[in-house]
């Protein structure tokens, strides 16, 4: 059983930096990075058995997911959708500097109506149990929000929003889980 995450690549927002309900597709470069994160990835994995690639359904994942499916040699009609995969629903924010509303507390983003890092974590982590038992080889794509209560369920760590941020460039994975 092994579990790899990785994220969406470079997409392209109407303005840069501010959060946005909008569901933008990959850039010439995003689409780049998903094609060396896939490369990466056939070199780690053993391509002769099947594995499953989970991604979440917005636009950049689903793009980034069938790249990484054609690399990999994989179906691209199995690569399957799961809504706990989307990024953190951050709606009353929408249209604010993404810097300064991640500057705020947890408790200033929830009262603000975001949702909490606890119910994001616990959506994350009914998935990661869910894929622990499918016994395939799995690829979570999804975005950058996710990175930290995915890491951090993975270690068996409660969760916590304050937490270093992992680095995982768009071009690059993290090994979860191998068992």
């Amino acid at each position: 059983m092994q579990i790899y995450l990785t994220r969406h690549g470079e997409d392209l927002p109407s303005r840069p930096g501010y959060l946005s309900g909008e569901d933008p597709a990959l850039s010439d470069v995003g689409r780049q990075q998903a094609m060396a994160v896939a490369a990466k990835l056939r070199a780690a994995l053993d391509t002769t058995q099947q594995l499953q690639i989970l991604t979440s359904p917005c636009q950049r994942t689903t793009q980034t997911a069938q790249l990484i499916a054609a690399i990999l040699g994989v179906d691209p009609g199995t690569v399957k959708m799961d809504a706990r995969l989307t990024e953190r629903d951050c709606a009353p924010f929408f249209g604010r500097l993404a810097s300064e509303v991640f500057s705020l507390s947890e408790a200033e983003l929830t009262r603000g109506g975001m949702e909490a890092y606890d119910a994001m974590y616990a959506r994350l982590e009914s998935l990661y149990a869910e894929t622990l038992h499918d016994h395939l080889p799995t690829i979570f794509v999804t975005h950058s929000g996710n990175i930290r209560p995915l890491t951090q369920i993975a270690a068996q760590i409660a969760p916590d929003p304050t937490a270093p941020l992992p680095d995982l460039p768009a071009d690059g994975y993290l090994q979860l889980c191998s068992a």
